[in-house]
């Protein structure tokens, strides 16, 4: 994903085949509209456009923060639970800022309680503490304060958002 959403020219290969990221938006997008679209091709789709809207973001606007590419691309799936973080760092504008080293080796508890902290000093407020009152899918070990950035069920409301944003200081 992260090579995707990070050059400015992608091609997709299928054995002899090329197709590029353009071409392959329409294609999707005509599918979509057509009455041969089948249902179990829902699924690549909505990711394919949750990749398309991170690279339109990252190239249009300049401005994909790695909070907000963690909450577009929480329900992706990897094989290393790390890499929903670590995929995604070069892709946010302060990804490099938050999370310095990509050190695989390190617990996710570390890594989840680092981001946390760097998120802290950055906004230089607590609020991201509160943000987030569930605590849904803790892992064992995590302090209570650390979100768990690799849960798949990170909030989507405005003051779990706005506490994650850069200079959004105290809101109390």
């Amino acid at each position: 994903m992260q090579e995707i959403t990070a050059s400015a020219q992608v091609q997709f290969g299928c054995g002899k085949e090329t197709i590029g990221f353009r071409e392959l938006q329409e294609a999707i997008y005509r599918l979509e509209k057509s009455s041969h679209w089948r249902l179990e091709n829902d699924t690549a789709c909505c990711y394919f456009r949750k990749i398309t809207k991170i690279h339109r973001r990252r190239h249009k606007a300049g401005a994909l923060s790695l909070c907000d590419a963690l909450l577009e691309t929480q329900d992706f799936l990897s094989k290393e639970v790390n890499d929903r973080l670590f995929a995604i760092v070069g892709i946010g504008y302060d990804g490099s800022d938050l999370v310095p080293s990509t050190d695989y080796r390190q617990s996710l508890n570390n890594v989840a309680r680092d981001l946390t902290r760097s998120l802290i000093r950055r906004n230089g407020c607590f609020d991201i503490i509160v943000a987030d009152q569930s605590r849904k899918s803790r892992p064992d070990g995590f302090p209570t304060w650390v979100l768990n950035w690799f849960s798949g069920d990170l909030p989507n409301d405005e003051y779990f958002i706005s506490c994650m944003r850069p200079g959004s200081g105290p809101l109390f």
